[in-house]
């Protein structure tokens, strides 16, 4: 459950800050509570889709790091191009998965970068819980 709110709240706020930073320039949707509510819908589905593809690639013992950065690369497109489509914020074409590629190019290295690390730290903390048990026995 942990690693699902790492990567719901860490791609949530990455995208509001980008949204932010770009909506000066004209580059980002104005912020509304629509916008806010589409986003955390994204998020969540995202989420909730890589923690599933973490588990089948734990079930067939896939532990590759590529295979692992081409599913979640996958499913972000996926997820963003049909809510995209869905909002109306894109067409449902091949133009309309070329304008979510800027997006895509700026949130997905930063939330990739920060849920590792986020589960990275994590592990840590399990693992040293798990070393003062031992010495606890």
């Amino acid at each position: 459950m942990k690693k699902i709110l790492n990567i719901i709240f860490g791609s949530f706020t990455i995208m509001m800050l980008l949204f932010t930073f770009f909506r000066p320039f004209d580059l980002a949707p104005e912020i509304t509570n629509e916008v806010v509510i589409q986003v955390l819908i994204i998020s969540t589905s995202i989420a909730v889709l890589m923690e599933i593809s973490d588990k089948l690639l734990s079930y067939f013992d896939i532990s590759s790091f590529l295979v692992d950065l081409i599913i979640r690369v996958l499913i972000c497109y996926f997820v963003v191009f049909i809510a995209c489509a869905n909002f109306n914020i894109i067409s449902f074409s091949l133009f309309g998965l070329w304008e979510i590629t800027p997006t895509m190019l700026f949130c997905f290295p930063l939330t990739y970068a920060y849920t590792v690390y986020m589960n990275n730290e994590l592990a840590e903390s399990i693992n040293e819980a798990i070393k003062k048990r031992k010495k606890l026995d």
